[in-house]
C-alpha cells in the first residue's frame, strides 16, 4: 500500500501541469503593419450588422447626429467623456433638436438610472481593428461602459489613425501599456441571439 502510495505522489509531482507555465510573449508585428486599412473596417463591421458612415470633419460628424436626432426623435442622449466627443457642440445640438444630452463626467449618484433610460449613447474609441471590424473601448471611472451598451442606439465615433491592423498588434499595444485601464470592451457589430428554431434576433443584448 505505502508503495502504491508513493509512486502516485511522485507521479503528481511530475506531472506537467504542476510546473509553473512559460511567460507567453505577444506575436511582434512589423513596423508597416500596425495601421489597418480604413476600407478593411467599413467592409468588416458592415458585414456584422454595424451601419457605418465616412465623413470629412467633425463638423460633418455633428452635422449628421443633429440628422439623426431628429429622424429618430431621440430625446435623452448620454456621451462619455472623450476628447473627440467633447468637440462636439452639444449645447447646440441640444437647443436645435431639443434632446437632453448629459455627459458621463456631469453624472454622479443617478448616472445608472440615467444610462438605462437614454435614448442614444455616443463615445469615442482607443482603438479600432480593421481585421474585424471592432470598436476597442478603454474604460475608467468616467468613461463607463453602459453608455455603449444600454441605450437603444449607440453611435462610436472612430478616426481613421485609430484603425489598427488586427488583434495582435492590439495585444502587443496592450501588453507593453504602463498602465491599466479598469477595463477593456470590444464591440463588433449589433448583439444577436437565436432560439432554438434557430430565429436570429438582433439588439436582444444591447443597442439595436
Amino acid at each position: 500500500m505505502s508503495m502504491s502510495r508513493e509512486m502516485i505522489l511522485e507521479r503528481l509531482k511530475s506531472a506537467t501541469w504542476t510546473q509553473p507555465s512559460p511567460s507567453r510573449t505577444v506575436i511582434t508585428t512589423e513596423k508597416g503593419a500596425v495601421a489597418g486599412e480604413v476600407q478593411d473596417f467599413v467592409s468588416k463591421a458592415t458585414a456584422a450588422g454595424a451601419q457605418v458612415e465616412e465623413v470629412s470633419s467633425l463638423a460633418e460628424v455633428q452635422t449628421r447626429l443633429m440628422e439623426i436626432l431628429k429622424e429618430e426623435q431621440l430625446q435623452k442622449v448620454i456621451i462619455n467623456n472623450d476628447e473627440t466627443v467633447n468637440q462636439i457642440d452639444w449645447q447646440q445640438l441640444s437647443a436645435e433638436t431639443t434632446a437632453e444630452v448629459k455627459s458621463t463626467a456631469q453624472l454622479s449618484g443617478n448616472y445608472r438610472s440615467y444610462v438605462v433610460e437614454a435614448d442614444l449613447g455616443v463615445t469615442g474609441c482607443t482603438y479600432a481593428l480593421a481585421e474585424t471590424g471592432t470598436v476597442v473601448l478603454e474604460h475608467s471611472n468616467d468613461n463607463e461602459r453602459l453608455v455603449s451598451h444600454a441605450p437603444n442606439y449607440y453611435i462610436c465615433i472612430v478616426k481613421k489613425d485609430q484603425i489598427l491592423k488586427d488583434r495582435y498588434v492590439l495585444a502587443e499595444i496592450i501588453s507593453s501599456s504602463p498602465t491599466t485601464p479598469t477595463a477593456w470592451t470590444l464591440v463588433t457589430g449589433v448583439s444577436r441571439t437565436a432560439d432554438v428554431a434557430l430565429q436570429v434576433v438582433l439588439g436582444m443584448h444591447g443597442p439595436r
